[in-house]
C-alpha cells in the first residue's frame, strides 16, 4: 500500500522549514524554477521579535503560576495552623464563650478570637461527621490552642448551664452604685465583686486596662464600665462577678477605637485612662445632654491648653463632690488640683468619649445679650474649626446651665458672672 505521506506525494510539505533557506547570508530573492515558486523566507528581525514575545509570555505565565502556588501554600499553612491551634497570640489564655440558643457557633468562635476561619470549622465538623445539635448552650472556657478537635469536644461535653439576669448600668454611675446593682440582681456578693476588681491577671486580654495607675486611683475600674443593659449570669455560675466585669470592660474597649485614640493623642491625651478621665467629667457635667458634650469638652480643653496666667484648673463641680469629705477627694478635686484628676469619676457614654477626641472649637463669638455670652444655637455655624484657625482670645473658658439645663458659654469671668446674675434675675438660676 502506498504511504499517503511519502516524499513522492508531497509529504515533505509537513516538514518544518521545508523550502526555506536558513543562513547568515542575505537571503536570495525568490524566482521561478522547474520545481515551482517558493515562499519568501521570514525576515530575521521578525523572528527575533516573535521569540522575545514568546519568552515574555512564558515568564508571565510562570510568575502567575508561582504566585498562585505560593498563595495556595500560604492558605493551606494558615488553615492547618487554625485547625491545629498553633501560632496564635495569647494561645494559653482561657476565653469565656457564651453560647445561646440560635447562635451561629462558628461566628461566635471567630468573634472571640478562638478561631480565624468559620467556614473551615464548618467543613471540619462535617468531615468529622459531628452532629451540630450535640453542641450545648451555656458558658465555655476555651484556649486558642485547643484546635478544632478540642473545641468540638469542649462544646459537646463542657457546656455550663446558668440563669441570667438583665441589669441596667446607668450613665454617670459610680463604682459603689454599680456594685449595689450587681449585688441586688444576685450577680455576686460584695466580697465577690471586690475580689473580681482586684484580680491582677484576669483581664490581661483587655489591653486598655494596663493604663490604670492602680496605686493612686480610688477604685481600679472606676469609669471603665460602659453604661448599658447587660445580660449577666447569676452568682450560681462559677466566676459570675469576673464575667460581669469582663463584659463591661470589653464594651468600653469597643468604643475606644483607633480613630478615637489617634485624635485624642493629637489633643494631648496620652492613653485610654486620660481619655476616660476627661470623658467622665464631661459626662457628669452634661447630665444626660449629649449634644452639649463637644461644647463642654471644648471649654475644659481650652482651660488645659490655652488658659494663660491660670493654673490650668478645670474647676468642675462634680470632681469637687466626688469622695467629698474624704482625704481621697484632693486627688480628684479640680478646684484645687491643676490638670486632670488622677482618674475617672463615673461611667461614660460613647458620646462623652468622642467629645474628648473631637470637641467643638469656636473661632468667632457672636455677641449675645450679655455682651460676650453665647449659646449653642448662636454659634452652631462656627463649629468644626481646627486649633490652628482658632482665635484663642475669643475661646470659651466658662459655662453655666440654668434650671432648665440650657447651657451658656463665656470667654471670661466677667461675662460668666453677668450670665449668672441675669439668670438669677429671670428666676432661671438652679
Amino acid at each position: 500500500m502506498k504511504d499517503d505521506f511519502s516524499p513522492k506525494d508531497g509529504g515533505d510539505d509537513f516538514i518544518i522549514g521545508n523550502g526555506f533557506q536558513i543562513s547568515d547570508n542575505e537571503p536570495e530573492k525568490p524566482g521561478r524554477s522547474s520545481v515551482g515558486r517558493h515562499s519568501a523566507p521570514l525576515p530575521q528581525k521578525r523572528r527575533k521579535k516573535k521569540k522575545k514575545r514568546s519568552m515574555l509570555s512564558t515568564i508571565i505565565w510562570t510568575l502567575c503560576i508561582a504566585a498562585v502556588s505560593i498563595g495556595l501554600a500560604a492558605g493551606i499553612c494558615l488553615g492547618m495552623a487554625d485547625i491545629i491551634g498553633i501560632g496564635k497570640k495569647d494561645s494559653e489564655t482561657k476565653i469565656e464563650l457564651e453560647i445561646k440558643p440560635g447562635d451561629n457557633i462558628p461566628g461566635r468562635l471567630k468573634e472571640e478570637g478562638i478561631i480565624n476561619y468559620p467556614f473551615l470549622f464548618r467543613l471540619f465538623v462535617k468531615l468529622k461527621k459531628v452532629d451540630g445539635s450535640s453542641f450545648q448552650t451555656g458558658i465555655y472556657w476555651i484556649k486558642k490552642s485547643a484546635g478544632y478537635s478540642g473545641i468540638i469536644d469542649i462544646l459537646k461535653t463542657e457546656g455550663a448551664r446558668a440563669d441570667t439576669v438583665d441589669v441596667r448600668i446607668p450613665e454617670a454611675a459610680s463604682m459603689p452604685t454599680i456594685k449595689k446593682l450587681l449585688v441586688e440582681a444576685n450577680v455576686c456578693t460584695e466580697d465577690e465583686f471586690n475580689e473580681a476588681i482586684k484580680s491582677k491577671t484576669t483581664y490581661d486580654n483587655i489591653p486598655f486596662t494596663a493604663d490604670i495607675p492602680v496605686e493612686i486611683v480610688n477604685y481600679r475600674f472606676e469609669g471603665y464600665f460602659y453604661p448599658d443593659t447587660y445580660s449577666f449570669f447569676t452568682r450560681e455560675t462559677p466566676n459570675a462577678a469576673v464575667l460581669a466585669v469582663e463584659k463591661m470592660l470589653k464594651q468600653t474597649q469597643y468604643y475606644l477605637s483607633a480613630e478615637i485614640l489617634e485624635a485624642a493623642a493629637v489633643r494631648g491625651f496620652n492613653n485610654a485612662h486620660e481619655i476616660l478621665t476627661m470623658a467622665s467629667i464631661i459626662e457628669a457635667e452634661c447630665n444626660g445632654y449629649p449634644e452639649e458634650m463637644p461644647n463642654v469638652s471644648m471649654v475644659f480643653q481650652n482651660r488645659l491648653n490655652h488658659w494663660e496666667g491660670e493654673q490650668k484648673l478645670l474647676g468642675s463641680t462634680p470632681t469637687t463632690n466626688y469622695l467629698k469629705g474624704t482625704s481621697a477627694n484632693d486627688k480628684y478635686n479640680t478646684d484645687k488640683r491643676p490638670g486632670l484628676p488622677v482618674g475617672p469619676i463615673c461611667t461614660v457614654t460613647k458620646e462623652a468619649i468622642r467629645a474628648v477626641a473631637f470637641p467643638n472649637e469656636i473661632y468667632e463669638v457672636k455677641k449675645g445679650a450679655a455682651g460676650n455670652e453665647t449659646t449653642t444655637r448662636e454659634y452652631t455655624d462656627a463649629f468644626g474649626k481646627s486649633v490652628g484657625e482658632m482665635a484663642l482670645k475669643d475661646a470659651m473658658y466658662f459655662f453655666v446651665t440654668d434650671k432648665n439645663f440650657k447651657f451658656y458659654y463665656n470667654k471670661d469671668v466677667a461675662g460668666h458672672d453677668a450670665t449668672i446674675k441675669r439668670l438669677k434675675t429671670d428666676k432661671l438660676w438652679a
